[in-house]
């Protein structure tokens, strides 16, 4: 999952990009995004993971050293699937998918963010934006996002 998280704001035109790809079983090159359209999702077949590319245009409109229509890596989601308990070599930073949201502010401090109205907790670890999306009873992870913290 690190070597995946160090990816996070590079182009799928990236050597190291491409090496993750092609190893996840995800088509080279990747689609052309429909017109309107500023992002594609890639699910992982038989892994609780998903890959979601940003169009560069949207996500840097005065950088010039992208191509037109380039993607970057934008956001790794971790989905809670099936039963998981204790450590799960998947994820970094101490992170728990059977962690409680109460047991995550008392190992993590106080999240950057919170959401006032959903059960979700943002925290940056390393330079790597991290909300967690906590259950309905806020007794475990339902899902992780991981962003760059730009």
């Amino acid at each position: 999952m690190n070597d995946i998280l160090s990816l996070l704001g590079k182009s799928e035109n990236d050597e190291q990009v491409k090496q993750l790809l092609s190893k996840l079983g995800i088509q080279l090159p990747l689609d052309r995004l429909p017109r309107g359209e500023d992002q594609a999702n890639y699910e992982i077949e038989n892994q609780p993971l998903e890959l979601c590319f940003v169009s560069a245009d949207s996500l840097y409109p005065d950088d010039d050293s992208f191509k037109e229509g380039e993607l970057v890596l934008k956001t790794v989601f971790v989905e809670h699937r099936g039963d998981v308990q204790g450590d799960d070599p998947l994820l970094p930073f101490g992170l728990r998918l059977d962690l409680s949201r109460s047991a995550a502010r008392k190992a993590f401090g106080s999240p950057a963010w919170s959401s006032p109205v959903m059960n979700n907790d943002r925290w940056i670890f390393d330079g790597v934006k991290t909300l967690v999306c906590f259950n309905d009873d806020e007794s475990g992870v339902r899902q992780i996002a991981f962003s760059p913290n730009a």
